[in-house]
């Protein structure tokens, strides 16, 4: 709860000061958004169990090379509890853009926390790769989560400290 209203308090004076600069990886001047936004879906395999994950994202370019990344998450699965909160992260990023709305590459590595109920708050770190062509984004990363607490299972016994799963992007978005 405590992120929803961090979210509600804090984006809006974000996106007042939101602004374009110059992106210089390309030979002429394109002008490269300081927001972008993004919708993904993974799935991953914790305790057994399947889940999908569902992430509305904020990432704020502080540096061309340099992300700050907010993502609202939902994790729901068939025999698992269903899980929501907020990723954030620092992403190291390397962008290739695509000549004239073409081909792009982005490559994408950091660590991260995850804030949530007790048993699903915890550090990360990830790393994935993605191709984009007109806004859309198809890729692959990996992502680990070291939960602090993680609790126990329905017969007692201790979930494991650690989640990590390798995840297809699918993913579209854009710019502000």
């Amino acid at each position: 709860m405590k992120a929803f209203c961090f979210l509600f308090i804090f984006l809006p004076s974000i996106f007042a000061f939101a602004q374009s600069r110059p992106y210089r990886n390309s030979s002429r001047p394109v002008t490269k958004p300081s927001f972008t936004y993004d919708l993904g879906a993974s799935t991953g395999n914790y305790n057994n169990r399947s889940y999908t994950e569902i992430q509305l994202g904020l990432n704020w370019f502080l540096q061309e090379y340099f992300i700050w990344r907010n993502a609202l998450f939902t994790r729901f699965g068939t025999g698992s509890e269903s899980a929501a909160g907020l990723d954030t992260s620092a992403r190291l990023n390397y962008d290739s853009p695509g000549e004239n709305g073409g081909l792009g590459l982005n490559v994408f590595a950091g660590p991260g926390y995850r804030i949530s109920k007790t048993e699903n708050t915890g550090v990360f770190g990830e790393a994935g790769i993605t191709l984009r062509a007109s806004g859309l984004a198809v890729g692959v990363g990996v992502k680990s989560i070291q939960y602090n607490s993680p609790g126990t299972d329905s017969l007692g016994r201790d979930l494991p400290k650690t989640d990590t799963s390798v995840f297809l992007i699918l993913a579209a978005g854009g710019a502000f």
